[in-house]
């Protein structure tokens, strides 16, 4: 998240509070220190809108189980069904924002390596549910390739998919 320091960009991830307000403080001091500007993900549409002019990077933490099954995409991630978020995708779409997957890999300690995949180009034209498809499968590929990298805490396997879906 340093690309602020680097970039004429403008930097925005948006985030679940947490419920220790301290922790969640500790959090956002330490994630905005570079230039992040860090959004509530209650408030994700307001920065789409505010500050066209400036060339904005928009975060999503797209790797997490969705908080709501309303709006998932399910899918077979790791051979396991799968909900999966899709507001990146959503906001891809009604922007007609590139997707890009950005991968942080840990080279030793203290030191990582980027590498950005463009996932889609022309988003406005993609069928419900691609972006996601084209992004989880680049998520799969990448722990395959180094599972002792990902976070398994986030219990991608908490939910199930509703019977009537």
């Amino acid at each position: 998240m340093a690309g602020a320091v680097q970039f004429n960009h403008k930097i925005v991830a948006f985030y679940q509070p947490l419920r220790n307000k301290k922790i969640d403080a500790f959090m956002r001091k330490n994630r905005q220190r570079f230039g992040t500007e860090l959004i509530p993900k209650a408030c994700v549409a307001e920065p789409f809108t505010a500050d066209r002019e400036r060339t904005t990077t928009f975060f999503f933490g797209a790797d997490q189980s969705p908080l709501s099954l309303k709006t998932a995409h399910w899918m077979t991630f790791l051979n396991q069904d799968t909900a999966c978020m899709t507001g990146h995708e959503f906001f891809a779409k009604k922007y007609n924002l590139p997707v890009v997957y950005f991968d942080v890999q840990r080279a030793k300690r203290g030191f990582y390596t980027v590498e950005l995949s463009l996932i889609e180009d022309n988003a406005a034209e993609t069928t419900p549910g691609e972006i996601t498809e084209k992004y989880t499968r680049k998520l799969e590929e990448i722990i395959k390739a180094n599972p002792e990298h990902y976070l398994w805490s986030h219990r991608r396997w908490k939910r199930k998919r509703p019977k009537k879906m």
